[in-house]
């Protein structure tokens, strides 16, 4: 086949003037802040408008698994490490008031979990730490209980 209109340079650059790349509209994630293309699920962290909807640790490869699971591991014992004391101040304690800061310890952690992980990584540390916190709070209305002078239970 031979060419029957040869084009010129000028037409050539005119059609592909349209041709240039643009650079992505980039959106921030709603659940972890990190830039995601508009109306798509979040790579990082499997959430699209306000919902987890891709699992991310299923996805993870088993070694990237186990590190992620390791740390979050890690993160648990040092808070577990950090609200143990606070049962000898719970049992100390000989008035309402010192029982009280005890448990306003004990909710200051809490709450600085929740401001540092967001997430799955939220639920399961406070998983982790679900039966040492059922515990705490056992001895806190155990110990209210003693310094009131108010049984906690009527058998």
């Amino acid at each position: 086949m031979v060419v029957r209109m040869r084009h010129t340079r000028s037409a050539t650059h005119q059609r592909r003037s349209h041709h240039a790349l643009e650079a992505a509209v980039l959106s921030k994630c709603s659940h972890c802040g990190r830039e995601t293309l508009p109306h798509a699920v979040c790579e990082n962290c499997g959430h699209y408008k306000g919902r987890q909807v891709i699992d991310v640790l299923a996805k993870l490869d088993k070694k990237e698994r186990k590190k992620k699971e390791k740390e979050l591991e890690k993160v648990i014992q040092q808070y577990k490490k950090r609200l143990r004391p606070l049962f000898d101040k719970f049992r100390e304690a000989k008035t309402l008031e010192e029982l009280k800061k005890a448990r306003d310890e004990k909710y200051a952690v809490y709450d600085e979990i929740r401001k540092k992980y967001k997430g799955e990584d939220w639920q399961k540390i406070t998983w982790g730490l679900s039966v040492l916190a059922r515990n705490l709070a056992n001895e806190y209305e155990s110990q209210r209980a003693i310094i009131t002078g108010k049984r906690r239970w009527s058998f």
